[in-house]
């Protein structure tokens, strides 16, 4: 029993070592092929391009602090795994302005950093077979909207698209 635990040992250990005096399959590919160069793009002015379509990759984002937009027209549906939430606004795009989060007891809380909410969203009259309360809050750098549902959900997913911001909430 001995021998046998020591042979199986030794040889764990020839096969170890030998292993780690291989090369790894993989090498870094950009130390590998010198051919792929990178594209360099350079701007481009209106009279040099030939008449020819320039894309600018540049994506333009409006920091947080500067966005400005109203919140109006609340809607809260029932669907068959969970609740929707939609809302219309106007200005920036707030997607990077909204924050959801479950605060327990079916409190789901909607916060629109740099946002305001129009007369029109304060006005929304609820399902109650949905929604169990509705309230609104309106701070110095933010507004509020908390909803009370009826079921227990933990998870959501914000999206915003032409003037729309829809809130999916979900098991």
């Amino acid at each position: 029993m001995k021998i046998t635990k020591i042979l199986l040992n030794s040889i764990m250990i020839f096969m170890i070592g030998s292993c780690s005096a291989l090369k790894p399959a993989v090498e870094d590919p950009v130390k590998k092929d010198e051919s792929v160069k990178r594209a360099v793009i350079s701007k481009v002015s209106p009279a040099q391009s030939d008449g020819k379509i320039i894309v600018n990759q540049e994506k333009r984002i409006t920091p947080a602090d500067k966005i400005s937009y109203s919140v109006s027209d609340l809607n809260i549906s029932e669907k068959n795994n969970g609740v929707l939430i939609s809302l219309d606004y106007k200005g920036d795009d707030p997607r990077s302005n909204i924050t959801t989060f479950f605060s327990g007891d079916n409190f789901f809380n909607i916060s629109f950093y740099k946002g305001s909410f129009s007369d029109k969203v304060k006005n929304y009259v609820y399902n109650k077979a949905i929604v169990g309360t509705v309230k609104f809050f309106e701070f110095k750098d933010s507004v509020q909207i908390t909803v009370r549902l009826k079921k227990d959900y933990n998870s959501s997913h914000v999206i915003t698209e032409k003037n729309r911001i829809i809130i999916s909430v979900f098991n």
